[in-house]
Parts: structure tokens; C-alpha cells; sequence
């Protein structure tokens, strides 16, 4: 009888995976760069991925890191997995260097300090799957899972999974960039605008598949966004991040709002996370920069 029960069980949960939402089925990482990050914690040890701690975090997994040493601020992203080995999550270190991460995005609990980073180091991070699923030792039916949590045992803030969620929850519809989709942006002091602050827009952007020949409407990446320069000058280095900061000017094209500048900071560092595959998603006209 426990073992009909188990099997019972079993059958119910991945049932229920295959009717989930899948948010993807592959990991890249950069703008012009589309680094492949693995999806199983076989591939991930494979390529140098190691667990940083074997412990299985609630609503994201376990930590792989890229040499199985503590993440710093040349390798600053890393991953998690459930115990039976599909990812789970991402995860990166947003510096301080000189100006700082906003105080009320910390307050808020968006950005969070990384336990034993130091002064100035802080995470953000957003998990692929329940509470119950990211430690589950099961095999689901989505390769990458079925949402998108910042802070899942935090702020828990769920991400809009189609571009319909997004606008009746007060995010700001951006400009369509070809691979990736059109952006969305959420301002916590005033949804549905932007108030032109970085220490109030979320420190995640979304990106959904809208203006493609067969649009889904769905997500298909997201980008981590830093009002603090994340790129070294001495010596130069991406630190993976995308190659370059963005200057508000350059920054704003991921708007179709002429008014667009950011009053309280002059840069932008982003890190986009695709999860489908970015050849299919095209934007009207041909266009593939900023396209409104």
C-alpha cells in the first residue's frame, strides 16, 4: 500500500509538471556573447561547476558555483539544482563600487546582502521552481521549471510569465530587441509609470516573445540590471556581465518613452539570462536594436 501511494504521488506530481507553464529550455548568459550555462547538474560538473554546499535552499536548490569556491566579482552568477539534478535557479552578485546599490531596494529586500561577501556585496536571485519542487528529488517535466521568483525565502516576488500578466500588473512596456522580445520594466513607487529612478525600478527586466510572425506572448529571458558599474576598468575585464555599461543614453533604448533619463545614476550594468531559443524571436520591421 506505501509503495501504491508513493507511485500515486509520483504520478501526481509530474502530471501536474506537464500542465505547468515551461519558462524555457536552455541557459545563456550576455547580449552578443550567448554563453551556454548547463542545465543538469551532470553537464554543470562536466564544465567545472561545483556544489558550494550541498544544502538545498528553499525555493532554489542547491548552489552550484563555477569552481565550487565562493561566486566573487570575476564570476559573480551562479546556479542551482534540485537534489535530482535539473536547474533551479540563477544567481548573481551586484557590487558596490564607489556609489552604491540603492538603500531602499535593500530595505525593500530586492537586492540582499551576500552572507560573508563583505560590506558592499550583495545578491539578487530568482528561482525556477516551488518551494516543494526546487528540493524534491522527482523528475519534472520542465527542463528549466514553471516560474520566475526573486528571493523566493525573502521578498518573494513573482516575475510575469506573459506579456498580458505583466501589463495588468503595472509594468511599463519598453522597445522589442531582436533574440530577445520586448522589455518590460516595473517601477515599486508607481506601476504602470516610471518615475526615471533607479532606486525604484526593479533590478530585474523581463522579456517576452510579442512581436515575432507566431507571437506566444511568453517569457523568454530576463536580464539582471545594476544602477552600480559591475565591469573593471584596472585591468579590464566583463566580470560577465554584458561587455559594456550602459550610459542612460544607451540605456534608454530599452524604452519607447522619449522622456526616458535616470536622475539619480549615470550607467547601467546588465546580465541577460535567455531561456528559449533566441533565433526565432524577431521584432516588426526587421528591426533588431530598440525597436518601438
Amino acid at each position: 500500500m506505501k509503495k501504491l501511494s508513493l507511485a500515486i504521488v509520483s504520478f501526481a506530481l509530474l502530471a501536474c509538471g506537464a500542465y505547468a507553464t515551461s519558462i524555457g529550455d536552455r541557459l545563456e548568459r550576455d547580449f552578443t556573447v550567448y554563453t551556454p550555462m548547463p542545465t543538469t547538474a551532470g553537464n554543470a560538473t562536466a564544465q567545472g561547476w561545483s556544489p558550494l554546499s550541498g544544502i538545498c535552499e528553499e525555493g532554489l536548490g542547491i548552489a552550484y558555483t563555477q569552481t565550487g569556491a565562493m561566486p566573487d566579482q570575476s564570476q559573480p552568477l551562479w546556479l542551482y539544482f534540485t537534489p535530482r539534478g535539473q536547474v533551479s535557479g540563477v544567481a548573481t552578485l551586484f557590487y558596490s563600487h564607489i556609489v552604491m546599490q540603492p538603500q531602499n531596494l535593500i530595505n525593500l529586500g530586492y537586492i540582499v546582502p551576500y552572507p560573508n561577501g563583505g560590506d558592499g556585496v550583495y545578491y539578487v536571485s530568482v528561482g525556477f521552481r516551488s518551494a516543494t519542487d526546487a528540493c524534491s528529488n522527482y523528475t519534472f517535466a520542465q527542463p528549466l521549471g514553471d516560474r520566475l521568483v526573486i528571493h523566493p525565502t525573502g521578498v518573494a516576488m513573482s516575475l510575469p510569465l506573459t506579456a498580458s500578466d505583466a501589463s495588468s500588473q503595472g509594468w511599463v512596456v519598453g522597445s522589442c530587441f531582436g533574440g530577445m522580445g520586448r522589455h518590460w520594466f516595473l517601477d515599486l513607487s508607481s506601476p504602470g509609470s516610471m518615475t526615471w529612478r533607479s532606486d525604484w525600478m526593479l533590478p530585474v527586466v523581463t522579456m517576452y516573445d510579442e512581436d515575432s510572425p507566431s507571437p506566444t506572448g511568453n517569457i523568454n529571458a530576463i536580464f539582471f540590471a545594476s544602477r552600480v558599474v559591475q565591469q573593471s576598468l584596472v585591468p579590464p575585464a566583463t566580470n560577465q556581465w554584458e561587455p559594456v555599461p550602459l550610459p542612460n543614453l544607451l540605456m534608454c533604448k530599452n524604452f519607447c518613452n522619449s522622456s526616458c533619463t535616470f536622475y539619480d545614476t549615470s550607467f547601467y550594468s546588465t546580465l541577460h539570462i535567455y531561456m528559449n531559443n533566441r533565433s526565432r524571436i524577431t521584432c516588426h520591421n526587421g528591426c533588431t536594436i530598440g525597436c518601438c
